[in-house]
């Protein structure tokens, strides 16, 4: 029931804490993903990666999902004897940056910058093989050069961290 003299409900209020939160969340990249525990993770992967820095954070996701690794330098070290799932072939990662919107004067003001790898699970007539990407475009018109240089560093290093949370993913599922 509605009373004319009555000031805005709590409801609204409340409605409009949840839309600021949501908001500044999203603002900042925080995404609901779920938690490691929603794979079947083996205990321990033998691992080779083409890309020190998305090895790296592979690793990195793996530990912190409980498993154990091996690296291997070459894609010839890996144990043939290897169950299907625990041997992981990261293989031809490539980077790119693209400049996508440009302004009056033909300066390029918004990048998009994509990383994409091949993962094959297994070996031999087991493997599996996984086409992954990640991309994120990000504006660069209104900072100045280092200031685009954290930006750009910080945009590189999530889409690391967000590859490498696919190839869990990939190795978990």
């Amino acid at each position: 029931m509605h009373r004319p003299n009555q000031k805005p409900s709590g409801k609204l209020l409340t409605a409009g804490l949840v839309l600021s939160v949501s908001l500044g969340l999203s603002a900042c990249g925080y995404q609901l993903r779920g938690t490691n525990s929603d794979y079947h993770m083996p205990e321990s992967v033998q691992i080779f990666a083409d890309n020190e820095v998305l090895l790296q954070a592979t690793v990195d996701a793996l530990h912190n999902a409980d498993v154990a690794t091996s690296q291997a330098k070459f894609v010839s070290e890996l144990s043939s004897e290897m169950v299907a799932m625990d041997a992981v072939r990261i293989v031809n990662t490539s980077s790119n940056e693209e400049a996508v919107i440009f302004n009056s004067s033909g300066t390029a003001t918004h990048w998009r910058y994509t990383l994409s790898t091949q993962v094959i699970l297994g070996l031999g007539d087991n493997a599996k093989t996984i086409n992954l990407s990640e991309q994120q475009q990000i504006d660069l018109s209104g900072a100045s050069s280092t200031a685009n240089d954290r930006i750009i560093t910080a945009a590189w290093e999530e889409l690391y961290q967000r590859l490498a949370q696919r190839i869990l993913g990939a190795i978990g599922s």
